[in-house]
């Protein structure tokens, strides 16, 4: 076993683990918004308590989703850099328009939604759980889109001195059949699985009516199960059709899946499905593939292949044959036993999922609920039938692809970091494996506590308020002109950007988080602490969502960069990751259960996913700035000792006391009462000890990769914190933070201002430097993505401004207690 084989299994395991929670929030945010739709034209309290009651079932999956698909973005940089640098000049385009038309909208206003239920009029704050709605929807095709064209490359060409893939028709490759065609599959099945998940919870509650809380529970419950039914059997007839296309876009496009998934060896007219085989065991060798048993449907392979009867289907010999001739000597099947039993599970279990919402409908055709208490059982056995099938579909997809990544251009042996050795990935794989299976029990018995407990009883209808003030005006685009514009550079200042601010926005989460304990102490330390995370509550989600936009537009802009970076370092990346993923879910969870221990360990999740991240970026950056090994072939050599060294270790320091400077300040304009007095004793505190570390590390900076730019921003970022000792010792708390935000933002100015004009600077030999040229991807690329920043950016800056404008109010003990 090698590198790559672990690599492989941890791709599997985390890309199955996370879409998991994927199809349910995509179907369920939309129930979730219908309850609430059919509560504001209603007005039936009903329709309320539902909203409520599925909409904490879906934010207990959300946060899963959200957690789990951080490590999708960073893993392709770590385990896959070759494979990073071939695509990431096509993926600019997919992910800058998922970046910015879905996750900032989803995040955002998620946010609004969870906590402007008494802060936004009716209407308004109806919108916001369709725009998270649409968020995530619209991000389901943008990564499809990215999916369907390694399966059906279009659009691109191959630079031959690079060996890089460069796209040249962004619309060939958003309008790519496989994806549009894919995406109807995924979410139909994504609306199957989130009505059988509403019919599982409603089964379950109507088959124990008599433990209902409430008398009014079994007349709500009948009712979204017939919704349940309803959701399932329409969304079940589009994934007939639209798996239907996909059979015979197979045939089209991956003739040698369809092949594999039917263990069809030799090309045949007027082919039968396949209902059971036993293979041969000399699977994959040329003329040697056949049946010993094969149960079959004469002609159906041919109709859904090919639309007739009698159409040709090819088969795995012969495309074996064409493949070593067009692509040389190799074995070109994937695995013939997986892709053939994940196709008869796929179409198996989910037929039946959607058979329970049709028999269901029939039974409960006079609205009357069936009385048998074997009938739920078997409704609420749907669910892991459907998400069942989903991963069968997945396996089907990803496995069917092999022994390609990109077909016909990358092979996967090819695609793995080459940099990256056996103990790194193993200990990686060993990690998620974990920490998935831990949060797989506290979300399950979350949602098992939370579905017994049943829909809150009737109470008075959430009061709308007025909307505040104007929204903030959005930003202006100052449009570049007058020459050739340098698109690497722009892009480069434009990740800078990025980095910056995410840096200032989540830098104050990070400070929040360490300071929890600190500031949430003594006999109301509950009620404090809950202070202390409403304060950012609203708002964290949608910070982070700038470190996904950073990370994603470094992958699309640069490539090469992404990959040495995540690659080369490996280990302090993984701890980053693994420690937002704890913090993510802490921040959702820690309030679900009553229970001080539940809570504390929850807490402590929340202290070291903000300490480790804040430090970390800090070491990455620095290294970046230092330089590294690396060779002529892109790949980073340093090991972890060679990262730990002490400039490094006294930058991941200086942003550490910045950061937690930055909180302290944060909670003391944004909190009132004792959390507020206290907040501003550790800024006091605070603020000499982060201005003489990031004073140090930036002299350091200036002395050993000194330019113009880096002493500017060290300057201001120095004076900045001097104001800022001042202005809170002056209880200017406002005044306070706009100096430690400009701080932040000066110290990550300064970095990128000494990285300039490499991105990750070669200490084997100057000649290796990844630059901004080098590393680049090409002009049509950043041209697409320019254009859609100018056109989005603004939007996104003017709804995630109105957020903060929505919550700007002081929180108190008095808020979290109401």
């Amino acid at each position: 076993m090698d590198a790559l084989d672990l690599a492989r299994w941890q791709f599997g395991i985390t890309t199955i683990y996370h879409f998991l929670f994927v199809p349910l929030t995509i179907g369920l945010s939309v129930v979730v918004a219908a309850l609430q739709t059919a509560w504001h034209r209603t007005g039936r309290a009903e329709y309320l308590r539902a909203t409520r009651f599925f909409g904490k079932l879906f934010l207990i999956n959300f946060a899963m989703g959200v957690v789990t698909g951080i490590v999708q973005e960073f893993q392709f940089g770590m385990n896959w850099s070759a494979y990073s640098t071939f695509v990431g000049d096509v993926f600019g385009v997919p992910l800058a328009l998922e970046a910015i038309l879905a996750f900032f909208l989803e995040s955002t206003f998620i946010g609004l939604w969870i906590f402007g239920w008494d802060r936004l009029p009716r209407r308004v704050h109806l919108a916001t759980i369709w725009a998270a709605a649409i968020g995530s929807n619209l991000s389901a095709y943008f990564i499809l889109a990215a999916n369907a064209w390694m399966r059906h490359p279009v659009g691109y060409t191959v630079d031959p001195v690079t060996g890089r893939a460069h796209m040249t028709d962004v619309v060939a490759v958003l309008t790519n059949p496989q994806a549009w065609s894919t995406y109807l599959h995924v979410v139909a099945a994504s609306f199957v699985v989130a009505g059988l998940f509403v019919v599982a919870v409603s089964a379950y509650k109507l088959l124990h009516a008599d433990k209902a809380p409430h008398p009014s529970e079994p007349g709500l419950f009948r009712r979204t199960l017939r919704a349940g039914l309803v959701t399932t059997l329409v969304a079940g007839a589009v994934v007939v059709y639209s798996g239907d296309h996909q059979a015979k876009l197979m045939a089209e496009y991956e003739p040698m899946k369809l092949a594999s998934a039917e263990a069809l060896w030799e090309t045949t007219d007027a082919a039968p499905f396949s209902l059971f085989a036993v293979g041969s065991p000399e699977i994959g060798e040329v003329g040697a593939g056949r049946n010993f048993v094969d149960l079959e449907v004469p002609y159906l392979l041919s109709v859904l292949a090919t639309g007739s009867p009698s159409g040709e289907v090819q088969g795995i010999n012969d495309l074996q044959r064409q493949f070593t001739e067009r692509f040389g000597p190799g074995d070109y099947t994937p695995d013939i036993p997986v892709l053939y039993w994940a196709f008869r599970l796929m179409i198996g279990l989910g037929l039946a999922g959607v058979g329970v919402g049709a028999v269901g409908l029939w039974l409960t055709r006079r609205k009357a609920p069936p009385v048998r208490p074997w009938m739920y059982r078997v409704a609420m056995l749907g669910l892991p039938a459907a998400l069942a099938a989903n991963v069968f579909g997945w396996l089907l997809t990803e496995m069917g692809r092999q022994p390609w990544t990109v077909v016909g251009e990358l092979l996967t042996a090819a695609s793995v970091s080459p940099g990256v050795g056996l103990g790194e990935v193993a200990f990686s794989l060993s990690l998620f494996t974990a920490l998935y299976g831990v949060l797989a029990v506290v979300e399950a018995r979350l949602l098992w506590r939370y579905v017994k407990a049943g829909a809150p009883g009737p109470r008075p209808c959430p009061v709308s308020r007025r909307a505040g003030s104007a929204s903030p005006t959005p930003p202006r685009l100052h449009l570049l002109a007058g020459g050739v514009v340098d698109l690497p550079t722009v892009w480069f200042l434009a990740i800078a950007v990025l980095w910056t601010g995410y840096l200032v926005l989540e830098g104050f989460d990070f400070g929040v988080g360490i300071l929890l304990p600190v500031l949430g102490r003594g006999v109301h330390r509950e009620a404090d602490r809950r202070v202390v995370l409403n304060a950012i509550g609203p708002v964290w989600d949608g910070n982070e969502v700038w470190l996904i936009t950073a990370v994603g537009a470094t992958f699309a802009a640069f490539p090469a960069w992404y990959a040495g970076l995540l690659s080369g370092f490996y280990v302090p990346v993984l701890l980053i990751v693994v420690a937002l993923i704890g913090r993510g879910v802490a921040f959702e969870y820690r309030g679900k259960l009553d229970d001080p221990r539940w809570r504390a360990r929850w807490d402590a999740a929340i202290v070291a996913g903000s300490a480790v991240p804040a430090f970390g970026w800090g070491l990455v950056l620095a290294n970046a700035v230092r330089g590294v090994e690396l060779g002529p072939d892109g790949v980073v050599t340093s090991d972890l000792p060679d990262l730990l060294n002490p400039y490094a270790l006294a930058g991941g320091l200086a942003l550490l006391a910045l950061c937690t400077l930055h909180g302290a300040v944060f909670l003391a304009l944004r909190t009132d009462g004792p959390v507020r007095h206290r907040a501003r004793a550790v800024a006091r505190r605070t603020a000499p000890v982060a201005t003489a570390a990031v004073a140090t590390f930036l002299l350091w900076t200036v002395a050993d990769h000194g330019t113009v730019p880096t002493a500017t921003a060290g300057l201001a970022a120095t004076a900045a914190l001097l104001a800022a000792a001042v202005l809170i010792v002056r209880r200017r708390e406002g005044w306070a933070f706009a100096a430690t935000a400009t701080a932040v933002a000066g110290f990550a100015v300064a970095l990128f201002g000494a990285l300039y004009p490499a991105v990750l600077p070669s200490l084997t030999d100057p000649a290796f430097d990844l630059t901004v040229a080098n590393a680049a991807s090409g002009p049509y690329t950043l041209g697409v993505m320019s254009w859609v920043a100018a056109a989005f950016l603004p939007l996104v800056l003017l709804y995630q401004g109105w957020s903060y404008w929505v919550f700007r109010k002081r929180v108190t003990r008095a808020h979290v207690s109401s």
